[in-house]
């Protein structure tokens, strides 16, 4: 539906109008200069409007919104390229750094063993099977250093394997921790610190892989100890939470922000301050102890505050 007239410039009536057209109309209506070539006194225009809706608009409603669809992709695809750019530049960062340290650290064992055997071949050493014995040591124990790495990479590639399978009995979980609180006794000695276990857990027979949960409390004590403070002081606690057994695993170490609590899961993720790694590792320790927690449908919660030390708590199915 339209309505229109026809109005002279400067006269407040109009010459022509329909019956649906007023003279307050013209404020919405579209106009145009009749004969704008012509030599005529006043100049006539005519008025174009629409008095139920505005077809121009309603033509225009899919082209604006196609408009702002198209815009609004075009702005979450830049989002998600740039999050994308910085997180494989981060992700190469840390891999970067991690493929440097693990040269470096692969040097120093390589170094050690060249000069063993140089040792070993040397004529004043071979008529001598003390030093050659103690040779041989530093080789073999060299030798196992670097094994142990690649064992652990190796590993880490076979737990993010679909077909990775746990080989679980029943295990005692209070006396699975003091045999690794035993055995981790020298190391905690050579920190100058001491452990504390606070086993109150009314039960605590688990269904799980025995070699790979000794590995996950080793890993825990071990990164208390790399991250310590002047006197390391470290409790493990154990209690029953609903269906699960509950390990916490709390020290008074450096502590750690919630930029890095963040990141302490990701694989060759290591703490750093500036760009100086305080502590020698490989990123792969907190990994490797999240995944086979999951691999036992458990979970892990971590507090930490930096100065103040942190909390690693392991949730684990108690064994029905």
């Amino acid at each position: 539906d339209y309505a229109f007239a026809i109005k002279e410039m400067d006269l407040d009536s109009l010459q022509y109008k329909t019956e649906n057209f007023e003279l307050d109309d013209i404020a919405n209506a579209y106009s145009v200069q009749l004969f704008p070539h012509a030599f005529v006194p006043r100049p006539e225009f005519l008025y174009l409007a629409f008095p139920t809706s505005n077809p121009i608009l309603k033509q225009m409603i899919w082209p604006i919104s196609l408009a702002f669809i198209f815009t609004l992709l075009l702005l979450l695809s830049l989002i998600l390229i740039i999050n994308s750019l910085l997180h494989h530049k981060k992700l190469s960062a840390i891999k970067t750094d991690f493929i440097n340290n693990m040269t470096h650290e692969f040097k120093t064992p390589i170094a050690t063993i060249q000069l063993a055997t140089d040792s070993v071949m040397s004529d004043k050493i071979i008529t001598q099977p003390e030093k050659i014995s103690y040779f041989m040591g530093l080789i073999k124990g060299e030798n196992k250093r670097m094994n142990d790495l690649v064992e652990r990479i190796l590993q880490m590639a076979q737990l993010e394997k679909k077909t990775f399978d746990l080989l679980k009995s029943e295990v005692d979980a209070h006396q699975l921790l003091e045999a690794v609180v035993e055995n981790s006794d020298l190391k905690i000695k050579e920190a100058q610190g001491e452990i504390k276990l606070n086993l109150k857990a009314a039960k605590c027979n688990l269904h799980a892989d025995e070699v790979h949960l000794t590995n996950v409390f080793f890993n825990l004590i071990d990164n208390a100890i790399k991250y310590k403070s002047q006197h390391l002081h470290l409790e493990i606690s154990t209690e029953i939470k609903g269906k699960f057994l509950s390990i916490l695993f709390k020290d008074n170490g450096i502590g750690m922000d919630k930029d890095t609590l963040a990141h302490i899961f990701d694989k060759f993720f290591r703490l750093t301050e500036g760009n100086i790694h305080t502590v020698k590792g490989y990123g792969l320790g907190l990994s490797y102890v999240k995944v086979i927690v999951e691999k036992h449908h458990g979970t892990i919660h971590v507090q930490s505050q930096l100065g103040l030390g942190s909390r690693f708590e392991l949730l684990l199915p108690l064994k029905d």
